[in-house]
Parts: C-alpha cells; structure tokens; sequence
C-alpha cells in the first residue's frame, strides 16, 4: 500500500478554499489513483467517470482558474487530466519501481544467507519442497545419545528442505522475524492456519506440495508492477476458490459441514 502527499496546510490555500467539499473528495480520489497505477499524474476520463465523486460539474471546478495567477488543480489535455504539479510531491512511477527491485533484492540477499545457513544451498533449490521422511531420518543411538542420520538419496541429487517462513517473492520492508510465522512470503503471505485451511481443502496425494505450487503460479501470474489492493487473507482466499472451485474448510468448523453433509444425505434418501 502507498500513500499520496498532501501537505498540512493545504486545507488553507486559496485553491482548495475555492472549490466544494465534494470537488476535494474528487481531487483526493484522483490523486489516490495517479498513486495507486503509477501514472505519473495522469489520469483517463473514462477513469474519472467511475469515481464515487464524479459529476461534469466538479471536474468543472477542478479545471477552473480560481485563483488568479496559479493554474488549476487539474489540466485537461485531450482525452486525460493531469494533476497540478502531481510529481512535485510524488514520486515517479521509474523511483517508485526502483525502490520496489531494491527491497526485492534486499530480500533475497537475506534469503540466500539465510539458506546457505541452514541447509548449505541457494533459495532457488529449496522452493516449493518439503522434506520426504525415509527411515533414516530417525533419530539412532550411538553411545547412549540419539543422533540424526542424514537420510539416503541417489547418488548426485541434492538435499531438499524447505527454510521455513521462506518462498518466492518480496514484501518490500518487512522484517525478517514477520515471516516466521508464514508458510510462504511473497508480495502477499500467506499465514500458518491459513495455508493449513488450503491444504485441508485440497486433499489429494500431496497436498501440500499442490498449494505450494498454488502459491508460486499465483504469485508468477502478477506482473511485479502491477499493484495488489487486497489485504493478504482476502486475496489468496479469493485466488483459492478462483483455481479450485470452492472456500477452504475452516478446522474449527470442518465437524459442522461433515455433520449437515450427512444431515442432507439422510434428507434424500
């Protein structure tokens, strides 16, 4: 999420004492969604159209001299305005993209420390993996103290372990320890009780590994500059029911939907 700038004394300037209640809420709107689509100020009449304040008689006000000597708020050039001197408080949509690659890299970079750690291997080949329990993943006894044999494998294939809290893509900002209690991060996480919804839904021979590719194709799909409005539960379980065809069961309430499916079944026969 991102923010417009609107400086602490502009409710006094003459520009916006001059226009009505409404006509403000107009321009915020407007301004809102130069910020939010990385126009650069710009904004389609046909866009203006659709904002909850637009009527002809307020984008009227916006485009008026009313002050002399100082432009308008907006400036209608063929079949768009641009916001009065919008990239004088904002920031370009090129700085803006930068700044984002330069959290992505930033996390990356940790990851990569954070793997070569733990399992000796870059992020890239531990994604989307989790570990197959062989017999020789149980603790042994040697000298009366349990140890853990590393498990067998073919010969060159290499060790798969998932670092938990890790996966692919960035929440630019975000602390390292936020995402201990996430089954994947990206530019939306996705929390433990969460993922553990999916995977009961999902069902199959391994569910897991099915929502985990879920995550990464959904996350693959989004093109990095395209923004993402949704707060993280309602976007993945909005993208869930779009791939699957249905809402997670929720644990605490699975034993309720068991106990009218079967209410139903006696209905009908």
């Amino acid at each position: 999420m991102r923010y417009f700038r609107l400086e602490e004394n502009a409710m006094d300037h003459p520009k916006f004492i001059a226009i009505s209640a409404n006509a403000f809420r107009l321009w915020c709107e407007g301004t809102a969604y130069c910020q939010k689509l990385l126009t650069d100020g710009w904004i389609p009449r046909t866009a203006v159209k659709g904002f909850r304040y637009y009527t002809s008689a307020r984008v009227v006000e916006l485009l008026a001299l009313n002050v002399p000597d100082k432009g308008p708020l907006w400036h209608e050039e063929g079949e768009r305005y641009r916001v009065h001197d919008y990239l004088d408080w904002n920031e370009t949509r090129e700085k803006v993209l930068a700044g984002r690659k330069a959290g992505k890299d930033r996390l990356d970079r940790w990851r990569k420390e954070q793997a070569e750690k733990r399992h000796g291997t870059p992020p890239h080949e531990t994604r989307y993996e989790t570990p197959h329990r062989t017999p020789s993943d149980t603790p042994s006894k040697q000298n009366g103290t349990e140890q853990n044999s590393p498990p067998e494998r073919a010969p060159g294939e290499r060790a798969v372990s998932r670092a938990r809290g890790l996966g692919a893509g960035v929440m630019a900002g975000a602390l390292p320890r936020e995402h201990l209690k996430h089954a994947f991060c990206g530019r939306k996480c996705v929390p433990d009780f969460l993922h553990g919804e999916f995977v009961q839904s999902v069902g199959g021979a391994d569910p897991d590994g099915t929502v985990r590719q879920f995550y990464a194709d959904v996350m693959d799909g989004i093109p990095d500059d395209q923004p993402i409005g949704e707060e993280p539960l309602k976007f993945w379980r909005m993208q869930f029911r779009a791939r699957f065809g249905g809402a997670a069961v929720n644990p605490r309430t699975a034993g309720n939907l068991a106990a009218a499916a079967a209410f139903a079944a006696r209905g009908r026969s």
